[in-house]
């Protein structure tokens, strides 16, 4: 499973002694073959593919997610400048027919676009995951707004 704690990226599998196999892809590509439950960490927009496989044991499903990684801008309030300091990662998964994101703050708007502009959902974020509650369609490509943030989303 790919999870966000805190702003930091950790891949489990439940298999005892299971080598994950993780490929972070970017402008770079990057693998990485580490321990359940290290964390490792980046900067940017990531697909993340992760796999475990176990001794005498069939190769895991593949599990995916998108990671972004963002550094808050200074906010200009037109007599100083404020700074926010607070870097944070979004974790997006997909979650049988839903999308999941984690690494939200508590009520920040989050809304859902298809490619065409046309609005799915709008609702409010929860400080841990927050699933939105649509149905969508394998391999189309959706636009997720979080706050003032829009990520682009091939589910």
């Amino acid at each position: 499973m790919i999870t966000l704690h805190g702003n930091e990226l950790v891949v489990t599998c439940a298999t005892e002694n299971a080598r994950i196999r993780t490929t972070i892809t970017s402008d770079d590509m990057t693998k990485v073959t580490h321990q359940s439950g290290e964390v490792f960490s980046l900067a940017g927009l990531y697909l993340v593919t992760s796999y475990a496989k176990a001794s005498g044991k069939e190769q895991s499903e593949l599990a995916t997610a998108v990671l972004v990684w963002s550094k808050a801008a200074d906010m200009e309030t037109g007599v100083d400048a404020i700074d926010m300091n607070t870097d944070r990662a979004l974790l997006i998964r997909s979650v049988g027919e839903n999308i999941e994101i984690a690494g939200t703050s508590a009520d920040e708007t989050i809304s859902l676009y298809n490619i065409s502009g046309q609005q799915l959902y709008m609702g409010k974020s929860t400080t841990n995951a927050t699933t939105i509650p649509v149905a969508l369609t394998h391999g189309e490509v959706y636009i997720i707004k979080v706050g003032e943030q829009s990520i682009k989303y091939k589910f």
